[in-house]
């Protein structure tokens, strides 16, 4: 729609037909005017300046430029003052020149007043036709010598094969006694835990030897206990015996000693 508008104002200012045809812009970020009035509108969209311009730079380089420097002057973050701030990233050649310099101008309208927004972006040299160097044709070695040549580059291709297979062959040498090394380690593993469980084994063969020598100890102090209960229990019956036989032999004197005290009574 805007392209028919300007193709109608150009034929009403121009009076005849107009063709118009409109070629795109393959590389914007390569384009200064578009790079300033990129950076314009972020600042118009209150977007920090320094930021806008990082991206802008970053996004010109990852294009292909090999320099641009942009500058920004004006009541920049909102001062009070104006003030101007410079940033540039790669060469910018401002004299010389057959460099390739596109160089725009920008302006952002804000609450605070108008800011500038210049851009250089460096694109390389333009060498004139002149100066370029001629491409010579490439020199054609007479057939004797392409057969050496030939010859000679089998040759190096199988010396090359040749020493590929050699270190192929070490390679698979190294690998080997890797591999030995490897297996000699997990035997004495193997060896190591067989002996670690052989030692555990035998704990637990000590310590059964331990706890049945402890049980037969037990068994015997109860039989000594026991041994030793039953002594006590003869020698309490033998001592009930003796007090038991005591009080009869005792009695019989009583009686003598009695009948003698008679006797003598009588006698007197």
């Amino acid at each position: 729609q805007r392209v028919d508008e300007t193709r109608l104002l150009l034929e009403r200012v121009a009076g005849k037909r107009v063709r118009l045809n409109i070629l795109e812009i393959a590389q914007p970020e390569l384009d200064a005017y578009l790079v300033a009035r990129s950076i314009v509108q972020q600042i118009e969209r209150r977007i920090s300046h320094r930021r806008a311009m990082k991206q802008a730079m970053f996004r010109a380089m990852e294009r292909g430029a090999q320099g641009i420097k942009i500058t920004s002057s004006g009541r920049l973050t909102g001062s009070e003052y104006s003030r101007t701030e410079t940033m540039h990233q790669g060469r910018v050649f401002f004299h010389t020149l057959r460099a390739d310099i596109d160089y725009a101008l920008a302006e952002a309208h804000t609450t605070l007043g108008c800011t500038g927004v210049k851009v250089w972006i460096y694109k390389g040299d333009i060498i004139p036709e002149s100066e370029k160097l001629p491409i010579e044709a490439p020199l054609v070695a007479p057939p004797v010598e392409r057969e050496g040549l030939a010859e000679e580059a089998k040759a190096e291709e199988e010396a090359k094969a040749e020493e590929v297979k050699v270190e192929e062959a070490k390679v698979e040498e190294v690998k080997v006694e890797e591999a030995k090394v490897e297996e000699a380690k997990v035997e004495e593993a193997k060896v190591e835990e067989a002996k670690a469980e052989e030692a555990k084994v035998e704990e637990v063969k000590a310590e059964e030897a331990k706890v049945e020598e402890v049980k037969a100890e037990e068994v015997k102090a109860e039989e000594v206990k026991a041994e030793e209960a039953k002594a006590e229990e003869a020698k309490a019956e033998e001592a009930k015996v003796k007090v038991e036989g005591e009080p009869k032999a005792g009695k019989k004197p009583k009686a003598e000693e009695e009948a003698k005290a008679k006797a003598e009574k009588k006698a007197e």
